[in-house]
């Protein structure tokens, strides 16, 4: 355990190599209370070797440097932000593996507006197994998270995960997936301030792009809110699969063209189309002003639709209101107990199957993780409706303290 105090530290770029073992990993870190070592905005930090935690510290940029010979690194409860140059502030490198980016704030990268691209995070070519989990990212004046920009053919990342993260208010896009080998699954993060931006951009919260080539893609669970656009894979060569969001407050598509399965979805408020392509299946779509059901999509049943033109026809759907039960700040917490979407849905669609014989995990509940079915069959929507009446999720504790470390 190296513990490293004070600061600001001018260092300019500089290498920390650390070769710890799965049993005995190196540890860099700043206080575990109080202020963070603190590094001066000319400081580049490129951590590499094995098996090792950078925590608490406060610095411009940070790079997981050294190719194939880097993997098992993490970087945790730091902030990362205010770098004065171009590219990426977090950057992880081409040929790096088993890469943790956990409880960290990556901000203001760049200045907004700005005609040069300032990122997040990006992910480079041939990178295998990322978690990027429980970040704040925000007001970065590119992208906040960008995978692989111009990858050949099959150099894309692979495994990647990117969990319960809050992003808002960057120029371009909360997430621009470019170059993928996949899998890459995308789940219970909170999406929201994305607008067409002066130089780049088209306020697409999740862009899966048109460049290179693409493989599996979840994106399950989410909340996206206060964007121009929610999920965008117009001409992408990925399988999309978009399952139990929560999408709304939308200026224009919910979900965009070239979506392949979009499935027990709350989509609200939205000020243009709802659903352009793919399957459509399970849906609440309620206050649209364009098309609920674009002319792209190919299987549309069991939707519970109160608003916009259907584009194609569909089977088995219900037009009358959803119930939805709204907090102040207008965000849906579940479905009221006189709810039409109760026991209305497909009774579960094979995707869900898909997805267990992938991961060997069941994600058959709804979005506040209600186990599905509740009643003699699935729900419509994100929710399941609880006989208990408790669609809430719990708040999270507080004062919690860990003794005996």
């Amino acid at each position: 355990v190296v513990q490293v105090r004070g600061g600001p530290y001018s260092v300019g770029t500089v290498t920390w190599t650390v070769n710890g073992t799965a049993t005995n990993p190196v540890f860099i870190r700043g206080p575990a209370s109080g202020a963070r070592i603190t590094f001066a905005n000319n400081s580049d930090i490129d951590f590499q070797g094995t098996y090792g935690i950078l925590e608490n510290v406060d610095v411009p940029r940070l790079t997981f440097s050294g190719g194939s010979t880097t993997h098992h690194l993490a970087v945790r409860h730091s902030q990362i932000h205010d770098h004065p140059g171009t590219g990426s502030m977090t950057r992880v490198s081409s040929d790096s593996s088993n890469i943790v980016i956990w409880d960290n704030e990556i901000d203001n990268n760049g200045v907004i507006p700005s005609s040069s691209d300032h990122h997040g995070i990006n992910i480079g070519a041939r990178v295998d197994r990322v978690w990027i989990v429980d970040n704040h990212i925000h007001h970065n004046s590119g992208d906040g998270l960008q995978f692989c920009h111009s990858c050949a053919a099959g150099e894309g990342p692979s495994n990647i995960f990117v969990g319960r993260n809050r992003m808002h208010n960057d120029e371009e896009n909360a997430m621009d997936f470019k170059g993928f080998n996949g899998p890459i699954v995308v789940s219970q993060n909170v999406i929201y301030g994305y607008r067409t931006g002066e130089y780049s951009g088209n306020g697409d919260a999740i862009r899966i792009n048109d460049e290179g080539q693409q493989g599996d893609i979840w994106v399950i669970y989410n909340e996206i809110y206060d964007s121009r656009m929610g999920i965008n894979p117009s001409g992408a060569a990925a399988q999309t699969h978009l399952i139990g969001n929560v999408i709304h407050n939308i200026n224009g598509p919910a979900v965009s063209w070239d979506a392949d399965v979009v499935v027990n979805n709350t989509i609200y408020d939205i000020s243009g189309d709802a659903i352009r392509g793919g399957e459509a299946q399970n849906n609440i779509i309620t206050n649209v002003s364009g098309d609920a059901i674009g002319s792209e999509v190919t299987d549309c049943r069991n939707n519970l639709i109160t608003d916009g033109v259907l584009a194609v026809s569909c089977t088995n759907g219900q037009s009358d209101d959803p119930l939805l039960l709204i907090d102040s700040e207008n965000r849906v917490l579940g479905i009221g107990d006189n709810s039409p979407a109760i026991d209305s849905g497909v009774l579960e669609h094979p995707v869900y199957t898909m997805f267990e014989n992938a991961f060997g995990l069941n994600i058959r509940v709804d979005y506040n993780g209600v186990p599905r079915p509740q009643g003699n069959g699935w729900d419509i929507g994100a929710h399941e409706f609880r006989s208990d009446g408790d669609a809430r999720t719990p708040s999270p504790p507080t004062n919690l303290m860990i003794s005996e470390m």
